[in-house]
């Protein structure tokens, strides 16, 4: 189910910056995942950055790319992976997007937790210095909102993807974890610990995606 909490990005540059550290460039595999509420493809450039760690094949990436209605998803680890889409079928409307590399073996994306493409692969990651930035990048920023933005250190299965899609299931290889639940004195925080607190960017708005759920009884 979508998130909790989100962040709304409305302005080009509006993102995290979260500053490098070793534990953000896996040795070989890596999953990178989010949640996703597009509003448009015609705010700023062409590249819609939803995670980015990436630069002249090193690192990794997860975006839209086009304008209009005629977009795809795109993840980039050394290699590419991507699937076409409509912005109209997209827009304002709640995804969950998720990039896979299996080094070695295969580069695959999941849309709403099934695999939508997929081709093999001989490369594995290249790490680089780079900060990780949330929803913008050097370059082009995401328009919408997006949320549960979780990086793993290793391949996740579709069953798994599925599974924490509608509850938290297993943290495993988790690497990065932010939820957004706190924005605070212009930074957010990664809900595993594992890197330094992410540097809010332009000017976001932290929203409420959906009610929390109140327990039984």
């Amino acid at each position: 189910m979508p998130p909790v909490f989100a962040l709304d990005l409305r302005h080009p540059g509006d993102g995290v910056r979260i500053p490098d550290s070793p534990i953000l460039d896996p040795a070989q595999d890596v999953t990178v995942e989010a949640w996703i509420r597009p509003a448009t493809a015609d705010n700023g450039g062409s590249f819609h950055f939803i995670v980015s760690k990436n630069y002249g094949g090193t690192g990794y990436a997860l975006l839209l790319i086009g304008r209009g209605d005629d977009v795809r998803l795109q993840f980039e680890a050394r290699d590419i992976v991507a699937y076409p889409m409509k912005m109209s079928v997209l827009a304002n409307h709640w995804w969950h997007v998720a990039g896979v590399l299996r080094a070695h073996r295969d580069i695959s994306l999941f849309l709403n937790g099934v695999q939508v493409a997929s081709h093999p692969t001989n490369l594995d990651l290249v790490p680089n210095n780079l900060p990780l930035y949330i929803g913008t990048s050097p370059w082009d920023s995401f328009c919408g909102q997006l949320g549960e933005v979780r990086i793993w250190g290793v391949a996740r299965t579709q069953e798994q993807i599925l599974g924490s899609m509608a509850a938290r299931r297993g943290s495993e290889g988790l690497i990065g974890d932010w939820r957004f639940g706190v924005v605070s004195r212009g930074r957010t925080y990664d809900d595993t610990h594992h890197t330094r607190p992410g540097e809010v960017l332009g000017r976001p708005l932290r929203v409420r995606a959906r009610a929390i759920p109140r327990p039984a009884g």
